[in-house]
């Protein structure tokens, strides 16, 4: 069976919006180095919506889902302090909060969707990654604070150069109809 694409854009509408995305990306990247904030929470806004096709109906789910898991990595390390000398170690503790988590992620989905969905695990996952290189215990405030405002700057940022390029499609259809070629 073959696959059914959708029409693509004209090639001179894709060099504008590689040409805007690739501009976004590099200013955001000077300022995070320029100003050590760690990058990774604003991409992976950034990459969500392009995963979820520029859905702006997603976007609250992306940013308040990430921000809740990057919340709930907290709430693992104070849930692993308090525990971990009952429970010998933090493995057991670890197991468990992972478990719920997830557990609540499935039951709750439907209910709070905007705390409770793949975005807030995506970003629980990778909180607990990126904090074994992480400099201070507190980290998790500043990934929650670039993944709310850098990931919103950046996801405004992409739809800013979808409607640029939107507006150029148009307006070259526009012309296209009311000039056909002559044959």
């Amino acid at each position: 069976m073959k696959k059914q694409e959708a029409p693509g854009l004209p090639w001179s509408a894709k060099i504008v919006m590689g040409l805007l995305i690739v501009a976004i990306v590099l200013v955001a990247f000077v300022i995070f180095e320029k100003f050590k904030i760690p990058s990774w929470p604003a991409y992976v806004a950034m990459i969500l919506f392009f995963i979820v096709h520029e859905d702006v109906a997603m976007v609250p789910n992306i940013i308040v889902g990430g921000a809740f898991g990057i919340f709930c990595y907290f709430l693992l390390g104070l849930f692993v302090k308090a525990t971990a000398m009952s429970m010998g170690g933090i493995f057991l503790p670890i197991l468990i909060f992972v478990g719920v988590f997830v557990f609540l992620i499935v039951l709750l989905t439907d209910i709070l969707p905007y705390l409770f969905n793949s975005f807030a695990f995506l970003y629980f996952t990778t909180s607990t990654v990126a904090a074994t290189g992480a400099h201070s215990p507190m980290m998790w405030v500043t990934w929650l604070g670039c993944e709310i405002i850098g990931g919103l700057l950046l996801i405004a940022g992409v739809i800013g150069s979808l409607r640029v390029v939107g507006s150029m499609v148009k307006s070259t259809v526009k012309s296209q109809t009311s000039n056909p070629p002559i044959e």
